[in-house]
């Protein structure tokens, strides 16, 4: 599908709810009014929206029980959407990373080696770990 750049002046009270309800659901501007505009001109034919994606794989990664004995995991093994979205991979894990830094995402935290870079996997996928609550 080809894209077609769009430039649009709003006034500053539309543009403060719109960064408001597109940070609400964790995703860009440009990427929140893409999302309406699809939803009101091809509802009937849409796939899953970059809003409905992204609030998925964050409920899945927030909800994730590691298996291994270590309690390490990555997004990979966390969320089925986001494996299942390619095209959003780069752009979700930006944002799990974001959320994990800014504590958005209670109880998880990344894996650092000893020399303090983030821990990560061969694939190049952070590494996490769900810390256990405190008594």
């Amino acid at each position: 599908m080809e894209k077609i750049k769009v430039q649009v002046y709003l006034p500053p009270e539309l543009h403060t709810k719109l960064l408001a309800e597109a940070a609400t659901n964790g995703i860009s501007a440009p990427a929140f009014i893409v999302d309406m505009l699809t939803k009101r001109y091809f509802a009937e034919k849409q796939e899953r929206s970059e809003v409905d994606i992204t609030a998925s794989v964050i409920n899945e990664f927030k909800n994730f029980s590691p298996q291994s004995a270590s309690g390490e995991f990555t997004i990979h093994e966390a969320s089925p959407t986001f494996v299942k979205y390619p095209q959003y991979r780069a752009l979700l894990g930006k944002k799990i990373a974001l959320l994990v830094a800014e504590g958005g995402l209670d109880g998880i935290s990344v894996v650092r080696t000893r020399s303090g870079s983030v821990k990560r996997r061969r694939d190049g996928a952070a590494v996490y770990i769900r810390n256990k609550p405190e008594d």
